[in-house]
């Protein structure tokens, strides 16, 4: 993550293809969203927010190992793994009702 932007910068066709790839991946990831939604894990996908929600958690699904490695440690599990809670916490207020209730026992830490 660190030479990204370097290299994105300098190379016009890798920056081209690399956006092409998260245009598309986006997408695969809002089509799996709506499913979500339409099985009620989260609140519907129409409203006008779920777009930047989703830009959100790509950007934190994106980027976890880059900040653990200026900020924390890479190689610990625990901190690889609260980088779902970060997740979590983002997603927390779009959760469906039926989607806590199914999901109850199973406590805040994934």
């Amino acid at each position: 993550q660190r030479e990204l932007l370097a290299l994105l910068t300098r190379d016009p066709q890798l920056r081209d293809r690399y956006r092409a790839v998260y245009r598309q991946r986006l997408e695969e990831f809002t089509v799996f969203a709506e499913s979500l939604a339409a099985a009620g894990v989260i609140r519907s996908s129409i409203e006008s927010w779920f777009t930047g929600l989703l830009e959100g958690l790509w950007i934190i699904g994106e980027h976890w190992m880059g900040h653990l490695e200026i900020v924390g440690d890479p190689s610990d599990p625990a901190q690889v793994r609260r980088g779902i809670r970060v997740i979590v916490a983002v997603l927390d207020p779009h959760l469906s009702d039926e989607f806590f209730a199914d999901h109850s026992q199973e406590g805040p830490n994934p």
